[in-house]
């Protein structure tokens, strides 16, 4: 529902789509009502609609909200409802609530994303939906604990992968605020066969029909890395699928996200949004090569609009490296360690390049958790995507974790990175924190190194003379009247 929406007013068009199981012609008498936050009403329309027997039929109202109460992504995820009743006589015989968020956005490939008129930057993460020693029967409060963290990050934007999430999932983003990309389970590869074809429309339509009235989302996408594997072309379905979106849902934005074929594969530019899911620095390359290839499609497709659906590197919290600009050497890395430091030091290099870029409108990590991944055998644990900032038992935060929400949140804090790597060696001479601070303190063992200033929220204090065994390192940073501390201690 929803046509012009504005801070003067909200155009309203309301569907109800109606069924008649019996053998006669049926009158419906429907009275939708618009109920704000309070559960005050603020607008009611009603409705009447014939429905042929056995047959269905949409009852359609339509009205102007003055002055509406915008859905402004976390800054202000306000929420009306509506709810339709179906009346008989003086008795409400059916009822119905769904959510209402009044919103507009704009996607465009120089300025970005825009929400309700303004630039919003989406960052954020890619998440899956299994846990630990549950897989996917999970409830709602484990979801309510993963956003817990999506929102101490400070993310503005979700992308679900790669299937319809539960209802329960779309009710959180809304009341959060985070914009979805919600996505069809179209992946890898396709069977180029009419059953396939029909299935995967069939799926696209089910997740925009049951998802269609939460605000959260903005992008359908239509599937994610089908060139990933060889297989029978996918152009011709992908297309397909765009065109269904715009069929179904011409109010929000059609996306796919891509990789392999080519930046130039026209599997690439169907729909609006045009995702491109991209690691150089972990399978391939160096770090610095992704700024380059943003660069370089930028400047191919300067009309399309681009986002950075996955990226991402591994780390096992156990493992360390005291150099890990020395990993970056364009392997594959799923074959080596798998340190927490080289993970910190490839988001560090992506985010510099993100930050500087405005025209990538999405950036999507991968992944917020460690995830099951059967055919994996890398890192510490077998059968283990660990490219998570947070481990799969959701109880430890890892280094990069930090680096981003230092960037992303305004909660105050400090964070002492590699604290894990409890026993030094003696080639390494730094420390190194983040912080939203504007200045942090740094002190080794009761005495000050001195304070510091960053403008990318990375704090170094470099040539740090250790003493022999134990080293107490303390951090300190004031936001206001706030004092935040962080401490470690490391053996050298």
């Amino acid at each position: 529902m929803g046509q012009y929406v504005g801070p003067a007013s909200a155009d309203l068009a309301i569907t109800v789509k109606l069924a008649n199981a019996t053998d006669a012609d049926a009158t419906a008498d429907l009275k939708a009502t618009v109920l704000d936050a309070t559960q005050a009403e603020v607008l009611s329309l009603t409705i009447r609609q014939t429905v042929p027997a056995n047959s269905s039929a949409d009852g359609v109202a339509t009205g102007t909200l003055p002055n509406p109460h915008l859905w402004n992504g976390i800054a202000d995820p306000y929420l009306y409802s509506v709810r339709v009743d179906l009346v008989q006589g003086t008795a409400i015989s059916d009822s119905v609530t769904v959510p209402l968020g009044l919103r507009s956005f704009g996607l465009d490939a120089q300025a970005g994303f825009s929400l309700n008129g303004d630039h919003l930057d989406l960052h954020g993460i890619n998440k899956h939906q299994d846990h630990k020693d549950k897989g996917w029967a999970i409830a709602d409060s484990d979801t309510d604990a993963d956003f817990a963290i999506i929102k101490e990050l400070g993310a503005t934007a979700i992308r679900l992968a790669h299937y319809q999430h539960a209802q329960h999932t779309y009710d959180v983003t809304d009341k959060l605020g985070i914009v979805v990309w919600a996505e069809t389970p179209v992946v890898n590869r396709i069977n180029d066969t009419p059953e396939f074809a029909a299935n995967a429309e069939q799926q696209l339509i089910e997740l925009i029909r049951q998802n269609y009235n939460h605000p959260s989302i903005v992008f359908w996408s239509v599937g994610n890395e089908v060139l990933l594997r060889a297989g029978p072309n996918p152009d011709a379905l992908i297309g397909h699928l765009a065109d269904v979106v715009a069929a179904e849902d011409p109010t929000r934005i059609a996306a796919y996200a891509a990789n392999g074929g080519g930046d130039n594969n026209p599997v690439n530019y169907h729909g609006t949004a045009h995702g491109f899911n991209e690691y150089q620095g972990w399978y391939g390359g160096r770090v610095a090569d992704f700024a380059t290839w943003a660069d370089g499609i930028h400047q191919a497709h300067p009309t399309a609009a681009v986002a950075l659906t996955e990226y991402g590197a591994g780390a096992d919290i156990a493992q360390h490296t005291a150099n890990p600009a020395a990993a970056d050497l364009g392997g594959d890395h799923t074959t080596l360690a798998h340190t927490e430091e080289y993970q910190a030091y490839y988001h560090e290099g992506y985010w510099s390049a993100l930050a500087a870029r405005q025209f990538i409108w999405g950036k999507f990590i991968w992944n917020l958790f460690d995830f099951a991944s059967d055919t994996r055998s890398e890192g510490a644990l077998p059968g283990l995507n660990d490219k998570g900032l947070v481990t799969f038992d959701r109880q430890t935060r890892k280094d990069a974790f930090f680096l981003y929400k230092a960037n992303w949140s305004a909660e105050p804090f400090v964070y002492i990175t590699s604290r894990r790597f409890t026993a030094l060696p003696r080639t390494s001479q730094s420390i190194r924190v983040y912080s939203n601070a504007a200045t942090v303190d740094v002190k080794l063992n009761g005495t000050s190194l001195g304070a510091r200033t960053a403008s990318d929220h990375i704090f170094l204090w470099d040539h740090v003379i250790w003493a022999p065994g134990a080293n107490l390192v303390e951090a300190s940073a004031a936001s206001g009247t706030t004092l935040t501390t962080d401490s470690v201690t490391w053996t050298n």
